[in-house]
């Protein structure tokens, strides 16, 4: 196993708390905004903002080099705190054994193809914005 600086460690948890924490939050006020449908949106929510972000934050610092615990930070603490991939998986589960096919379909491709267009729009942004 590879020696990890405990500091890294420590970056990563603290932003680990932090993206868990507005996630919790971020998902029960979109939760609670559109009540009336039955489809996840916090969770669908979360996931586009927090992949538009890390695209915004990998491309602000891609020409850093000293910037790798800002990533740390950021991306793989706070974003990766605040993306959920597990909450995806739990609800397509869910849309599945009630049989709502066209449901767990839309939400798995809108899912997947709207959050990589967000990062790559944080990161087409962020690049044009940095010129």
């Amino acid at each position: 196993m590879l020696p990890v600086p405990l500091s890294h460690l420590g970056l990563v948890a603290l932003g680990g708390a932090v993206g868990a924490g507005g996630r919790f939050l971020a998902v029960h006020w979109v939760s609670e905004l559109f009540a009336r449908g039955r489809l996840p949106w916090g969770t669908f929510a979360v996931n586009v903002i927090g992949s538009f972000l890390i695209g915004v934050v990998i491309m602000a610092t891609i020409d850093h080099a000293g910037m790798s615990r800002t990533r740390l930070l950021l991306v793989t603490g706070i974003l990766g705190g605040f993306t959920t991939f597990s909450a995806f998986s739990f609800e397509m589960s869910e849309m599945l054994i009630d049989k709502r096919y066209g449901a767990a379909l839309g939400y798995s491709m809108g899912s997947v193809v709207i959050s990589v267009l967000a990062t790559l729009a944080g990161a087409l942004l962020t690049r044009e914005f940095m010129r």
